[in-house]
Order: structure tokens, then sequence, then C-alpha cells
């Protein structure tokens, strides 16, 4: 069912009706937003909305491209490339705050923009944390694993917040998802001066007080393990105690009890599990870039299906299948069959196909239904 979602006529009459509600902006957010305000006179008008998204999101992935090939003479990430990563992904976020601009000034704003939009960020939120991995050095085992699903787990708190609110929030009041982004640039900027053994300098070498032999290293993995999934599952718990106060309009066929809530998060930890388990084996050293991609097109599949949930007002339980083929992999290492490359190659595919296929299903049904191509910049009218 989530691998290729059935839209029933309610579901289309749905999509056509959809006004897209956002959650208070940070400081950061409200200074870049005028910023991107004074720069739009300035964008073609010939340029969709859902153009400057993908633009956005090729500029990111070439810069992660970029920490993947570009090495020291030690085998490091070569600083260079974390200059680079800090330019395209200072790129990225302009462009995402750029196209819901756009759309908004040439008329064009609709459910399939939100889409394509969100279906790009849960992307790029893997490669960010990528990106912030390989700028501090984290070597490849459980802690990469664990970040990379941890995060993903954040991400998608707020899409399930949104079908259970009705409102999109990425973070609190002061800080959010652009402030994340403007960390990892920063990391990335620290790592090019000073290099990715920077991160190695113990923490109290800068705070004597501090009696451990931790590194900065160390406190950056904290930060992300634990303090940030910690703010996060609080923001959680606390939407659960509140509950759901949707009107009968907004609600439509949803199942929106708190227990449903919760239930819905069972597919996200399954990946978040899933990969860290992987991610302490061979499967890890191996076909470390191949596995991540993987998760990360879980990820993006999971979230894209919420959101078309939402969307479309339906009902959304937590029989996701979308991360089969992670299973799969955990399956063959517990029957204690080798991953060959073969099979990991086979498997890879296989994912980017099934990915590919949910797509294009779901964006040529919104395209259909709302009368505009994925890039076009007006609605058709025959």
């Amino acid at each position: 069912m989530s691998t290729y979602p059935h839209f029933e006529e309610v579901d289309l009459e749905n999509i056509r009706n959809y006004k897209y509600k956002s959650g208070k902006y940070t400081p950061i957010d409200n200074v870049l937003r005028i910023i991107t305000g004074k720069t739009l006179p300035y964008v073609p008008k010939w340029i969709s909305p859902n153009g400057i998204t993908l633009f956005g999101f090729v500029m990111d992935v070439l810069g992660v491209v970029l920490l993947c090939v570009l090495k020291e003479e030690d085998g490091s990430t070569s600083h260079y490339a974390c200059l680079m990563y800090a330019i395209l992904a200072s790129i990225y976020m302009y462009m995402d705050m750029l196209d819901g601009k756009q759309a908004r000034r040439l008329g064009c704003n609709s459910p399939i923009g939100q889409l394509f939009d969100h279906g790009c960020d849960s992307i790029n939120g893997s490669c960010l944390i990528f990106a912030a991995m390989k700028a501090i050095g984290v070597p490849n085992g459980r802690a990469m694993g664990l970040m990379f699903g941890l995060v993903g787990y954040v991400f998608l708190t707020f899409q399930i917040i949104e079908y259970f609110q009705g409102v999109l929030m990425f973070g609190t009041p002061l800080a959010g998802v652009t402030e994340v982004e403007i960390v990892v640039v920063t990391l990335n900027l620290i790592s090019f001066f000073k290099g990715v053994a920077f991160w190695d300098t113990s923490i109290s070498s800068i705070l004597s007080v501090y009696p451990y032999a931790h590194t900065l290293r160390d406190a950056v993995e904290f930060i992300i393990i634990f303090a940030m999934t910690g703010v996060i599952t609080i923001k959680n718990l606390m939407v659960v105690v509140k509950g759901s106060s949707l009107d009968e309009k907004l609600v439509g066929n949803k199942n929106n009890s708190r227990i449903s809530h919760i239930l819905r998060f069972v597919p996200i930890l399954t990946i978040a599990g899933m990969v860290t388990f992987l991610s302490d084996t061979y499967v890890m050293e191996r076909y470390c870039y191949a596995l991540l991609f993987i998760t990360a097109l879980c990820i993006s599949h999971y979230s894209i299906t919420v959101n078309i949930h939402h969307i479309c007002k339906k009902r959304l339980n937590c029989d996701f299948v979308g991360h089969v083929l992670l299973l799969l992999l955990c399956v063959l290492l517990a029957c204690h069959i080798e991953v060959t490359p073969a099979i990991m190659a086979g498997i890879l595919v296989a994912e980017v196909i099934l990915y590919g296929i949910f797509i294009y299903h779901v964006l040529s049904t919104m395209s259909a239904t709302l009368r505009i191509g994925v890039f076009d910049t007006k609605f058709r009218t025959d």
C-alpha cells in the first residue's frame, strides 16, 4: 500500500482544496525571509518554483558527493570539500526559502509544490547529517548509523505532528531547521580552516575544569544523539498530552487518536533501529555509502507517505512497507548469508526503482488532479 498509494475520488478532492499552514518562524528565518524577498524580483518569471527547489537540491547533493570523493593524503575528508559543501549548502538554504516566494509571486502555489519541496527536504535532511559527520570525522560504525537514523526520526516527527495537528513546525520558536543548516555549514567551515583533525581536540584542553577525556567530536555526537533528539521527543510528548484539536472538516478520514499518533512512529523507529544494527556489521564497512543512501530513500519514502496522507486527509496506520529492503539486509545477516557486492548492488537498484515508481505515481496523480505540471509556472485551463 505505502509503496504505491491508491487515490480515491475523495482524496483527489481533498488535494484540490488543500491549504498549507506553517508554524512560527524563528528570528533567523525572518531575517533570511527579508533577504530572499529583496532578491525575488531578480528571479526570472519563467523559472518554476519546483525548478528552484530542484536546483538547490542538486547543489546540496553535489556537495555531499564532493565530501565523499575528495580526500586528504591521510584519508580524511578534504578541507576543500568542506569549503565547497559549505558554499553549496548555503545555496540550497537560499533556494529552499526562495521557491515558496516564487510560487506565490507567480500564483502557482499548490500541494504538488509542497510535496516536491518536502520530498527534497527529506533527502536533504540525510545530506545534512552526513555532511556534519564527514566534517567532524565520524568513522564508519554504529555512531554513524545511529545519528543517521535519529535525524530521520527528528525530521519525521514534525511531519507526523503536522498530520496530527494540521500545522507544520520545524523546531522551536527560537531554533529550527534553518539554525541546524547554519550549524552544519559552520562545522564544515571550521574543518576547512582547521582540518578534520581539529575535532580530535580534547574538551579538557579548552575547558580545564572538565575532568573527562572526551573530544570535540564526542561533544557534537552527543548534541545530535541526545540533546537534539531529546528536545524533539519532549516536544512530541507535549503534543500527545495536548491531543489533536482539528475540526471535523480538517480531520476528514484521518485516524487522529493519541494511540494512532504514537503508532505512526513505528516505521521511522524501525528504520533507525535497522540502520543502527547494520552499522555495527561488515555491511557498513564494505558498503557504507550504499547503506546510507538506501536508508535516506526509506526515510524520504515514509516522509512523503505521511505528507500525502495529510494532504488527502487519509487514514494513516503504521503498516508502511517501504523499508522492506533494509529488512532484507537484516534478515540476510541474521541467517548468516554473506552480502556480496552483487547482492548489495541488486538491493540498491531495487530500492531506487521502488522509490522511483512511488514518486512517479504520486507526482503524476497530483499533477493531473491540479492541472499543473511539476515544473510548470501556471495552471492548465484546457
